[in-house]
């Protein structure tokens, strides 16, 4: 209901204001221009200068970058106007949000800001404007709900809001939607039901969500050519019901859920490829070559079944078992059971006595293990990375198997097995160790307990998922080892430890021991690292100066990505107890909402990086109320001399050279610390700005 008022009342002020901006002099612009300037004064941001040409004296704003312009009737007796019909501004880098005010333009029908930096919520005047045919706000850090009601979109025929932060359900009304034949959701956030009676739309995309429950029986898809549900959390039966009404030629694309049961031999989806079922494991049937297996609990039915069904019937007029027979049959199953159970419980007693046995024997190696970690340097975080002065032991390991997934190691179980193994330290319920093979090649190998994803495809699947993953500011994976009692990850070694190892630490402070030029590259090399993690959806989580190894070159290396979802199976588990948050300094690289909310956002990984070029900076690490209070003085951005007062002693000799460097370093940090996620630039933001402080 106040959707609609809201709607009548900016309806009411385009009839009383339209007649003003009709008949106003020629240097100043008409009401479309002027809603566009709203926007213009929306982007904090325009790096390519795009919007340099929109100029409030124009008289109109059809010569405006982005704009187009058409002849349309306006009424009131007043001759045909040209008016403002397309707004398209792809790609262009612009930070801000978009204004409440944009959805005015009265026929306005396509708007593409796809692939820029704007934030904030989606405007619900766009929902009431019956003009638009194509909206299109993708890869940018649009936040909130769509609106529940969709009734003034009437000609809405392609709507793309992909890889944004957007939360929340879809309307059910989308659907009602006549004309709508595109919709892209992909990579947001949304949860709830699968939307149900799909008639118009011809391709859908809700992938890389949160959407939850069953397939809908009633679907619809009468005119679908493509369908993608993949990596959301889809559960139960893959029912024929389902996809009874697709059409045979479809795409469909539902791996990366939980659904279960055996795959209906009908079409379409007896002709997908297997890849789309891939990620179910309780799916089974042809289609993936799985064959489907009866469980334990029919065939036992079953197996009762056929010794009551082979019993003689012994004088049992009418085929009807005595009161006597059928209490003997009864205790004889009930006996049977019972001594079925205590069969099993023999075996699982005597399987977990093998396997105290098994830990006793390691509990030495075990024990070295806790007693160094306990000896580790005492800077903020740094919990990897430090090589002990014990002896080289072996690694212990079950024999089970050795994946190699990067497509170009050749490691054998036995090699590995013969390497000596140096404890670097422990971390997030797992230890870390330099193996160094006999020829002398060094790998680091990360062991994982009882911990994490219990199924070996699905460890293998991410594995390998993490290992396509390839930059030169990322440490490789080489390959994993599956064990029942713990699992291997083995990694490339980086030899030089990590930002938070003694050797890059000034003596007796926490200021570090580098250069600004080896800061600048570092802060680069991590920007650029975290960047190729976020474009490829991606987000790293725990970024911190102890998962940032260093070459002999001073080259940084984002360590342990995916290491939280390898051991916290599909959730994201904070490290750290949210009790410790005001006490510990670990927490103090963590985003204030990722204790909140278990949905991972790159906007984490922008604000770890936010304290990390501050402490690079300024060689302190800031605390949630330093922050406020550095963003509270407005003139501390502004100020030189003060910002010169807080760089790290060891590099203040450069401010002399480095002076506006320092400035746009210090403001950038503040910008990516930001306590409020959306104000927050994206790494590619943060990229360009690093790329332009100077050598």
């Amino acid at each position: 209901m106040n959707n609609i008022r809201s709607a009548k009342y900016h309806h009411l002020c385009r009839l009383f204001l339209l007649p003003f901006f009709l008949f106003t002099p020629s240097f100043s612009i008409n009401l479309d221009g002027a809603i566009l300037l709203s926007f213009k004064n929306s982007i904090l941001n325009d790096p390519s200068s795009v919007l340099n040409n929109w100029n409030y004296f124009d008289a109109t704003p059809c010569l405006w970058t982005g704009v187009t312009c058409a002849s349309v009737a306006s009424g009131f007796g007043v001759p045909d106007v040209f008016r403002v019909v397309s707004l398209a501004l792809p790609n262009c880098n612009l930070l801000g949000t978009i204004p409440e005010d944009l959805g005015l333009i009265q026929y306005l029908r396509v708007l593409d800001l796809s692939n820029n930096s704007l934030n904030g919520t989606l405007p619900s005047l766009f929902f009431n404007n019956q003009e638009l045919q194509v909206l299109s706000l993708a890869k940018n850090e649009i936040s909130g709900v769509i609106p529940e009601s969709f009734s003034g979109l009437n000609g809405l025929k392609f709507l793309n809001l992909s890889d944004n932060s957007l939360s929340g359900n879809v309307p059910q009304s989308l659907t009602s939607l006549k004309n709508l034949t595109v919709v892209s959701l992909r990579g947001n956030s949304f949860s709830g039901s699968v939307l149900s009676g799909i008639q118009s739309l011809e391709f859908l995309d809700l992938s890389s969500n949160l959407f939850n429950g069953s397939l809908p029986k009633d679907f619809g898809g009468e005119n679908l050519s493509f369908l993608n549900l993949s990596s959301n959390r889809i559960s139960g039966l893959l029912t024929q019901e389902f996809a009874a009404k697709i059409p045979p030629n479809a795409t469909i694309d539902l791996s990366f859920n939980n659904l279960v049961g055996e795959i209906p031999d009908s079409v379409p989806l007896s002709d997908q490829k297997t890849e789309f079922f891939a990620g179910n494991t309780g799916l089974c049937g042809k289609q993936i070559k799985k064959t489907c297996a009866v469980s334990s609990d029919s065939q036992a039915i079953a197996a009762v079944s056929q010794i009551i069904d082979s019993t003689p019937l012994q004088n049992a007029p009418n085929n009807r078992l005595k009161p006597g027979t059928i209490a003997g049959i009864a205790v004889g199953s009930l006996a049977a059971f019972i001594l079925l159970a205590v069969l099993l419980l023999c075996i699982y007693r005597k399987k977990k006595k093998a396997t105290s046995n098994d830990h006793e024997l390691g509990k030495d190696s075990d024990a070295i293990v806790l007693k160094e970690s306990r000896n580790l340097p005492s800077w903020p975080c740094s919990n990897i990375e430090h090589q002990t002065e014990i002896q080289p032991e072996k690694l212990k390991v079950d024999k089970k198997s050795l994946v190699m997934v990067d497509g170009e190691t050749q490691l054998e179980l036995e090699t590995l097995l013969k390497a000596s193994a140096y404890v670097l330290g422990s971390s997030d319920a797992s230890i870390l160790y330099k193996a160094v093979l006999q020829n002398g090649t060094a790998f680091a190998v990360r062991r994982i307990g009882k911990h994490g994803l219990e199924r070996f495809d699905e460890f293998e699947n991410r594995l390998k998922a993490i290992a396509k993953l390839r930059h030169q500011n990322l440490v490789r994976i080489r390959g994993f080892h599956w064990g029942e009692e713990e699992k291997l990850i083995i990694y490339d070694y980086v030899s030089n430890g990590s930002l938070a190892s003694t050797s890059h630490r000034g003596d007796g402070s926490s200021h570090y021991n580098l250069t600004f030029e080896a800061r600048r590259n570092i802060a680069r090399g991590v920007a650029k690292g975290l960047g190729y993690i976020h474009d490829r959806k991606h987000v790293h989580g725990n970024i911190k100066p102890s998962n940032i190894l260093l070459t002999p070159d001073i080259d940084p290396r984002i360590s342990d990505f995916g290491l939280h979802w390898l051991i916290h199976e599909h959730k994201y588990v904070p490290n750290i107890d949210p009790v410790e948050v005001v006490e510990s300094t670990c927490t103090l690289y963590r985003a204030p909402e990722s204790f909140e909310n278990l949905k991972p956002n790159s906007k984490w990984d922008v604000y770890s990086f936010g304290i990390l070029l501050l402490e690079l900076l300024t060689g302190k690490v800031f605390s949630g109320r330093e922050l406020d209070h550095e963003l509270a003085v407005d003139s501390t951005i502004e100020d030189p001399e003060r910002v010169l007062s807080m760089v790290d002693i060891a590099i203040r000799g450069d401010v002399a050279v480095h002076e506006e460097s320092m400035l746009q370093w210090f403001r950038l940090g503040l910008s990516c610390a930001s306590l409020i996620p959306q104000k927050r630039p994206s790494m590619k933001d943060a990229i360009q700005v690093l790329e332009k402080i100077p050598c």
